[in-house]
């Protein structure tokens, strides 16, 4: 069976197989962790657009059809690059969109924040690098982990909200009892930072669209996927899921 129909012969089976209204009115958090290897094509690539990069294609083909925002968590320096090496034409072509920004994740892919100056130096050339405007306040940190001075930090620098682990670990240095707390209530207000629960990442699941049955009674869904986890089966999983969300009446949000 050639790869182009597999798509719509999914998309008509779950559409008849199961109902979905009860996603309508809810918002979504759309974010791709690890993105780098797209910003680094960019750099070693000449496109006459940022969406004729593959990734990036593949994003604006969705965000044309269901008008979905993404946030992509990055890092400043990985694999002998540096994020101030994204050609300027790019970067200002990501700023005059409406549906992407830009997170700090850590400051490598390494990294496990677990020293402070480094995370807050990556930061620092993170954001003197990134437009403003295009700089996510709601982020996704490397290994969910940071300690209370980068926390105090991030909030120093506008960051909002901090989104936590998918499944049952401590995240950001939390005391147990408000992380469980956290699990709990789906997002809650602690050292005057905002956190709240991922719900699933993409890349888990064969059909990650029948997972959103497990958050009916959610107000918002907090869905994410790595880069490098972006095969030909996730990246189809990831579209439907996408377009089911926009179908059936969901607000997509990004801060």
């Amino acid at each position: 069976m050639k790869k182009r129909y597999i798509i719509p012969i999914i998309l008509f089976f779950l559409f008849f197989a199961f109902p979905f209204s009860f996603l309508n009115g809810k918002e979504v958090h759309l974010s791709i962790d690890d993105f780098y290897t797209s910003f680094i094509d960019l750099k070693n690539e000449k496109y006459g657009s940022i969406y004729d990069q593959p990734t990036f294609h593949y994003l604006k083909s969705i965000h044309d059809i269901t008008e979905a925002k993404f946030t992509l968590y990055t890092f400043p320096n990985a694999e002998n690059w540096a994020i101030s090496e994204i050609p300027t034409k790019y970067i200002k072509e990501l700023n005059q969109s409406n549906w992407i920004k830009i997170g700090y994740h850590s400051d490598n892919p390494e990294s496990k924040n677990d020293n402070s100056s480094n995370f807050q130096n990556g930061y620092l050339y993170f954001e003197n690098n990134i437009p403003p405007s295009l700089i996510a306040k709601t982020l996704r940190l490397h290994y969910f982990h940071s300690s209370f001075d980068d926390i105090s930090f991030l909030k120093s620098k506008g960051v909002t909200k901090l989104l936590s682990a998918d499944d049952n670990r401590i995240s950001y240095s939390l005391p147990p009892s408000v992380n469980d707390s956290l699990l709990q209530k789906q997002a809650i207000s602690y050292a005057s930072m905002t956190f709240e629960k991922t719900d699933f990442r993409t890349e888990h699941h064969l059909f990650p669209l029948l997972k959103v049955w497990s958050h009916i009674q959610d107000n918002v869904l907090v869905i994410f996927t790595h880069e490098w986890a972006l095969n030909f089966w996730n990246a189809a999983m990831f579209r439907i899921l996408v377009y089911y969300l926009a179908f059936y009446g969901c607000t997509f949000i990004m801060e």
